[in-house]
């Protein structure tokens, strides 16, 4: 019994230290103020150390830690935040505040006119950061390759449009090349090479696909024609490219899509593999937009998917 008795003392006195603590009653208020963890990364070398924290209605935060020293950094607003595979660079998006942003959508304010993104390029070595505002994308590649691929609006002429230019940045001198009036692009796993989609801005120039070659830094037309390219993945190692097209100028509600390859070892032009209504398919079949093809790891296998017309 007196085990029994000292146990109910002690959870009481406990039980009114907690209630005497003075900590913050646990509501549905308090969602609003944790922060989570997420995208944590390390880099290629182990010298730097990303993660960003978030609460449910503020801002992310980005921080980068240096192992050597100790030292961290925080970029406010950062969303998507990647280190580059060289080790020169964090890259991330700068965006809106929340609260204006939903200040601005409860003002209905037009899509056009909302505050555009900003490109944040920190630069490990000098410690430097470089802001490119006006940001519609961009990619880095996953396994490989120093470059940053981005595009930006057009912020002259504030015209709607799907296609943009895309801007190659190399990390490791700062030089960059450009292709024009891009819709669409891809960079392979190890950054060797880039597939670009061009929509023609006038009767100059004609739709079509480029490859460009990162060693090189030259690019090359493997593709010409009118027409909508979508759904462009490269093989494992780069050295396959393949896409999803349609190539019909009729209005055709069901719209036909044929899968078409670019291979290293023929790279002056790409070739359809699957045409949208082959022999080879179940009847009343066609290949299907909804599914991005995928290259099995040793390149010898092409999966694509199909639907019911």
């Amino acid at each position: 019994m007196k085990l029994i008795y000292a146990a109910m003392f002690l959870f009481g006195c406990l039980f009114s230290f907690g209630q005497s603590s003075g900590q913050k009653k646990m509501d549905y208020q308090v969602w609003d103020e944790w922060s989570s963890i997420s995208n944590q990364k390390i880099s290629a070398d182990g010298k730097w150390i990303s993660y960003t924290t978030s609460t449910h209605l503020g801002d992310p935060v980005a921080h980068l830690y240096e192992v050597s020293s100790g030292k961290s950094l925080t970029f406010n607003r950062a969303h998507n935040a990647k280190l580059t595979y060289d080790n020169r660079a964090y890259v991330f998006i700068i965006k809106n505040t929340e609260a204006n942003t939903r200040a601005l959508k409860r003002a209905k304010t037009k899509e056009k006119e909302m505050p555009k993104d900003t490109l944040g390029i920190y630069y490990l070595g000098d410690k430097r950061l470089l802001k490119i505002p006006n940001l519609e994308s961009f990619k880095v590649p996953e396994e490989g390759g120093g470059l940053i691929a981005y595009q930006v609006s057009d912020t002259i002429t504030k015209k709607k449009s799907k296609a943009f230019p895309l801007v190659i940045h190399h990390t490791e001198n700062r030089s960059e090349d450009t292709l024009l009036h891009i819709s669409s692009y891809t960079i392979s796993k190890d950054g060797g090479r880039m597939a670009a989609v061009n929509l023609k801005k006038d009767s100059t120039l004609i739709d079509g696909v480029w490859i460009y070659d990162l060693g090189t830094k030259l690019a090359s037309k493997v593709y010409e024609g009118q027409g909508k390219y979508t759904n462009l993945v490269w093989s494992e190692n780069g050295n396959k490219l393949a896409l999803l097209a349609d190539l019909d100028t009729s209005k055709a509600r069901i719209r036909p899509y044929d899968l078409m390859v670019w291979e290293f070892s023929n790279p002056d032009k790409m070739q359809i593999v699957a045409a949208s209504l082959g022999s080879y398919l179940p009847k009343d079949y066609t290949l299907s937009k909804d599914y991005t093809p995928t290259f099995s790891k040793d390149e010898s296998q092409l999966m694509f998917g199909i639907t019911p017309f």
